[in-house]
This record gives C-alpha cells, structure tokens and sequence, in this order.
C-alpha cells in the first residue's frame, strides 16, 4: 500500500526534512499567526466590486468567526492583525476579478493511484471558449482566387463525421481550472518561490486526474505584496514534485534526514525532539 503524501508536506519537507521525520504519527503543534489568519480569510471571502466599507465589515465578522475557530488566538492579537490587515485593503480590491471568479474555495483532493492528498485554496474554474479557425495562407490565396472550395453541408456530413470531432466537443464542454494558492507573506522579485511552484505542481497531477486533462498553468495570490502572480506548469516540475513524494514516504518509514545548516530551527515545534535525537546519537559516534 502506497503511503499518502499531503502536498503541504512538501512544503515542510523543503523547510527541512526533519519536520517530517519527528510528526510521524505526532500531533505536531499548531503555529497560529493571527495575521496570517485573518489575511487568508480575507482573500478567500474576497468578492469582485466590494469597496472599503464592505471589506471593514468582513473583517468585523471575521473576527468573531476566528474567535471561535481559533480559541488559542485572543480577541486583542486579531484586532491588531486587523489594523495591519486594513492597510493592504485598497490594493486588495484592486486585484483582477478574472483571475479569482468563479471559484471552488479549499478543494480536496485525493488520488489512491498517486498516493497524494491535498487540499487546494482555490480552484478557479472557467468555461473553455471555442477557437476559431485561423486560416492559413494557402486557404487566404485560393479564397481571393475563388478557387477556395466550401465545406460540406451539416446534412452532408452527418454519416462521415469526424473521427476526432466527438473527442475535441467533449474536451470543449470540460471547465478550464487554474489551481490558486494563497500566501500571507511577500512575493520574490519576480515569479513565484520555489515551495510555491512545486505545490503548484502537485495539484496540477491531482486535477488532472480528477477532470482528465491537462493542466498548464497555476498563480499564488501573495496577499501582503497585493499581487498575483502566474506561473506556468511544467513537466520538469511535475517530476521534482514526484521525487521529494518519494524522499517523504521514505522518511515516513523511519529514515533519519539530515539535518540542513539553514533549517529554521529556533522556531521549530520539533526542536526539542531534534535536539534530543541529536545528543543521543553523538553518544554512539
């Protein structure tokens, strides 16, 4: 049986490898960041046309939802995240209702075949537009030369159709999706970070297996930078993605990663567990 892999576990996989190793079968502690939270709420009620005034009562309602979801968070820590938040809230409405409507909102996702499991921000969905055909230059010369030959009628047709043309209506009627993630922090100087490409990556195999059809591009909603920024998927990505899937479950099954000398480990919830795994092995070697 094939160990499932969460895409966030790539994430913390690629803060350092360790993270993983001490949360087997742990409750890993939750660091909750009242600004990260209210910032991520935000954008996932973001409606297109709202003004300042409609964004202030959502962050009003807001906090008393959190309040709720989040008891560990006080009411004091989330109206100063409020403040903070209500500097961002006139480049926040700015940000194009094409690219954030319609939308499916935290979509869960999950292949057996794949073992990965994950759940989406934003899956932004639209309808395909049909293409027109573009003539090509020697249908333009005989078309100007009336020697251009018109297509058959519907009638005409109706016993010899295409073989392919069943196959294109269909792939026309299926939604063109766009994974989004959203990110409370700054965006890099130009396209998206390196943990964000690859999560891109993961969910671009997970929904083309759900909808059977490629998916080819992908945006990060950076909110603190007010921008999102689009990304294209590659294949190159699809197979990094993949290989860290492979070093995860092989973590899983008890290997011991080495540690990376830039690993964040003074906010680390695992850093008293890695401390004491360490002092003990150097008493062996």
């Amino acid at each position: 049986m094939v160990l499932m892999v969460r895409i966030s576990d790539i994430s913390r996989y690629l803060c350092c490898p360790r993270l993983i190793y001490f949360e087997r079968g742990q409750f890993a502690p939750e660091l909750v960041s009242p600004s990260h939270i209210l910032l991520r709420h935000m954008l996932l009620s973001w409606q297109a046309g709202s003004d300042p005034s409609d964004m202030e009562e959502a962050i009003l309602r807001l906090i008393q939802d959190l309040l709720l979801i989040y008891p560990q968070i006080s009411q004091a820590d989330l109206l100063v995240a409020a403040d903070e938040v209500r500097h961002l809230l006139p480049d926040l409405i700015l940000l194009p209702a094409e690219r954030l409507v319609p939308s499916e909102l935290e979509v869960e996702l999950r292949s057996e075949r794949l073992g990965l499991t994950g759940r989406l921000d934003r899956m932004v969905v639209r309808q395909r537009q049909a293409a027109m055909p573009r003539p090509n230059l020697l249908s333009s010369l005989l078309d100007r030369a009336g020697l251009l030959v018109s297509p058959p009628s519907q009638d005409a047709t109706a016993s010899g159709r295409d073989e392919g043309s069943d196959e294109r209506t269909a792939q026309a009627d299926q939604p063109l999706v766009t994974p989004s993630l959203i990110r409370t922090g700054k965006a890099p100087k130009s396209g998206v970070w390196r943990r964000d490409r690859l999560s891109l990556a993961g969910y671009s195999l997970l929904l083309q297996e759900k909808y059977g059809q490629p998916v080819v591009e992908g945006q990060v909603e950076y909110a603190r930078s007010c921008q999102i920024r689009q990304v294209a998927i590659r294949g190159l990505d699809k197979g990094r993605f993949l290989r860290l899937c492979d070093r995860v479950r092989q973590i899983r099954r008890g290997s011991l990663p080495d540690r990376p000398a830039n690993a964040p480990c003074s906010a680390c919830p695992c850093r008293d567990a890695c401390h004491s795994r360490a002092s003990l092995a150097s008493r062996f070697f």
